[in-house]
């Protein structure tokens, strides 16, 4: 059993993270609309849309063994140390040091969230097929959406990136409130 996380390129590998960065070579990104390719994690995070108007998207997809997932299954990891190794197969060691990024990861999710697995899982009950399933429980962060789960590593990576430079960035953030009446 493989995970293919989407349809790019193919890269085998062994349940090894390690061995998995070292046939992944340096990732780059590029436009959904093509015209701009072969830039890293740092000029995507800070560039917004393509000038094609595209979004970016990382060149190749790493497939992720079975006896790596198992080993997870296994040894269940906490949310923070498998973040930490899915988002090093995206970001190069020469730009977050993995000492960084493990450490962008724990400020992004330590004491944010309401549940201390911070994704919470549900169990239900027997369903008309006979089978249980769970539900990941992604409301747990700070504006209690499932987009906090990205955007609070986001800032961490974002606030990396401006200390290295010796540079600072306003970012206002609208939350939109919708109100429904019956």
């Amino acid at each position: 059993m493989k995970l293919h996380l989407l349809h790019s390129t193919s890269i085998n590998c062994s349940c090894n993270l390690a061995n998995l960065l070292t046939s992944l070579g340096k990732m780059k990104y590029k436009s959904t609309r093509g015209t701009v390719t072969g830039l890293n994690f740092e000029d995507v995070l800070f560039a917004g849309y393509a000038p094609d108007g595209g979004l970016y998207v990382p060149t190749g997809i790493p497939k992720l063994d079975s006896k790596l997932l198992t080993s997870w299954i296994q040894t269940k990891p906490s949310y923070p140390t498998i973040v930490s190794e899915i988002t090093r197969l995206f970001i190069a060691e020469d730009e977050i040091p993995t000492h960084i990024l493990r450490q962008c990861v724990t400020n992004a999710y330590t004491e944010k969230f309401s549940s201390p697995q911070i994704v919470g899982v549900s169990e239900t009950f027997e369903t008309e097929i006979g089978k249980p399933f769970k539900i990941a429980e992604l409301f747990h962060g700070p504006t209690q959406s499932f987009k906090d789960y990205a955007l609070s590593l986001v800032g961490q990576f974002m606030r990396y990136f401006l200390s290295q430079r010796k540079d600072h960035v306003t970012i206002l953030v609208y939350k939109r409130l919708s109100l429904i009446f019956s």
